[in-house]
């Protein structure tokens, strides 16, 4: 859980994530986990689903505790974090299940 080496392994999961597909992870306390999280939920933060643990049919997250930016949400009780890829909806209600290209810049605090 080094800084840099969840970052890492964050976009690569995020390329092969099918839109509406969760990433979820532990030790939100550990420094190093803690800044990857928070500096890839920013530069993705456009593919988040922002809105999903708001939604009736997910009874059992509403203990999530916390929204830390748009699109990244904590569990206090259990120090998960969870992010999710929105869905690209087309008229008629298909969504796209394409893979898309990503170009992230690491951003050093």
């Amino acid at each position: 859980h080094e800084e840099g080496e969840v970052l890492l392994e964050l976009r690569t999961a995020w390329n092969v994530l099918a839109p509406g597909g969760m990433i979820f992870g532990d030790d939100w306390y550990l420094q190093g986990t803690c800044r990857d999280v928070l500096r890839f939920a920013l530069q993705v933060q456009s593919q988040l689903d922002d809105v999903w643990p708001l939604s009736p049919k997910i009874q059992s997250l509403r203990r999530l505790g916390g929204r830390v930016r748009p699109g990244l949400f904590i569990s206090h009780d259990t120090k998960l974090w969870f992010l999710k890829k929105r869905q690209i909806f087309l008229s008629g209600g298909d969504f796209v299940q394409k893979q898309q290209n990503l170009t992230l810049s690491s951003t050093r605090s």
